[in-house]
């Protein structure tokens, strides 16, 4: 037996691919060199396949032009697995797991002005009022440059890992959502109105699940055609600047950088400007709070879900109730941001003298 007559049976039986060289060569009559040779690639092709896409009749090097790096690989590593360079697209794909944890940055450039920043939003999960509060700030707000969405604007709760293997909230599909949470974003870009200015978009652990669901085997088979990513169904069309990697994604208005988050403690605006040693703005912790030393702050800024919404029923209620909603304005000038979190109580903003 040779190792592509090995291949053959070890993608048949999978369980022998957690049997060891040893045993394989005495099962089949093959030499241990060969035995692990085999396995090696079998692992590989599989690994390639937990990725494959349907590219349909589009051309991969088009339709990935809009997408992440990542992806535009993974997009090339489908259509060579197509025409059988299964070396090739094994090439590309450790390019992918390279990739994946280098530092991303937008690369924008932020005139001076005002920006608005909408973290944990949770759309179509959100608090309504506050939307709707900010969407009126926003249609009012002179000199607006900026529009960043810091993660987590979009709920996924379809395909939640706090829900796996449990019956969601009845009714919901991933499409409902993408197709609500449209609705809300058609909101935002109606204060937007035609002004022309900078709209910046990354992921959130809560679109990451998207990245995740796919990587699961079941899932994978369903390739494209079976749910769009969270920037193909809400944002590509609309122009915003996206980052894919929640983990490193960020945007730096002048001295100020914003990143989705890292640590959910109680003081975690200490903690993020004590480890990242810089002014630092973020939400993930669903919380408030500031933390100032010396020439570096950290703003922790709320979120914009609705707390008492039965997606968020895997946490306790005590814990949402340190919950607080508010977004985050921030002045650029000359290179020096000042920020101001907005909190929202009692179903108000207070923003330049006005409740909102």
């Amino acid at each position: 037996m040779n190792k592509q007559e090995l291949k053959h049976i070890l993608k048949g039986k999978q369980g022998y691919l957690k049997s060891g060289s040893r045993r394989l060569s005495k099962v089949f009559g093959v030499s241990r060199d060969i035995a692990i040779a085999a396995v090696s690639e079998v692992k590989e092709e599989i690994k390639i396949k937990s990725f494959h896409v349907d590219l349909g009749k589009s051309d991969f090097t088009n339709s990935a032009t809009a997408l992440s790096k990542q992806e535009a690989l993974k997009f090339a590593a489908n259509a060579l697995i197509d025409k059988g360079r299964i070396e090739e697209a094994i090439d590309l794909l450790t390019r992918v797991e390279k990739e994946t944890d280098k530092p991303s940055y937008s690369t924008s450039k932020f005139a001076d002005g005002n920006y608005v920043v909408l973290g944990c939003t949770h759309l179509p999960f959100h608090n309504k009022k506050m939307w709707t509060a900010t969407c009126k700030l926003i249609s009012e707000m002179e000199n607006l440059k900026g529009i960043i969405l810091a993660g987590d604007n979009l709920d996924m709760h379809s395909i939640s890992r706090h829900s796996k293997g449990k019956i969601r909230l009845p009714g919901y599909t991933l499409a409902r959502e993408y197709k609500e949470a449209n609705i809300a974003l058609d909101e935002l870009d109606a204060a937007i109105g035609n002004r022309k200015i900078v709209k910046e978009y990354f992921y959130g652990n809560h679109e990451d699940w998207y990245n995740q669901w796919g990587k699961d085997v079941d899932n994978s088979y369903l390739g494209r055609a079976g749910a769009k990513s969270p920037y193909e169904a809400c944002f590509k069309k609309r122009g915003y600047n996206t980052q894919f990697n929640w983990k490193v994604a960020n945007v730096k208005l002048g001295d100020l950088e914003i990143i989705h988050g890292e640590w959910c403690n109680k003081h975690a605006a200490h903690k993020h400007a004590a480890e990242l040693h810089r002014n630092i703005a973020f939400f993930h912790t669903h919380r408030m709070g500031t933390y100032f030393e010396s020439n570096i702050a950290g703003y922790n800024c709320g979120w914009g879900g609705d707390k008492d919404s039965p997606v968020f029923s895997y946490m306790s209620k005590s814990q949402k109730e340190n919950w607080r909603n508010g977004i985050l304005t921030v002045t650029l000038k000359e290179g020096i941001s000042y920020p101001t979190i907005l909190d929202f109580k009692n179903d108000h903003f207070s923003f330049n003298n006005k409740l909102y």
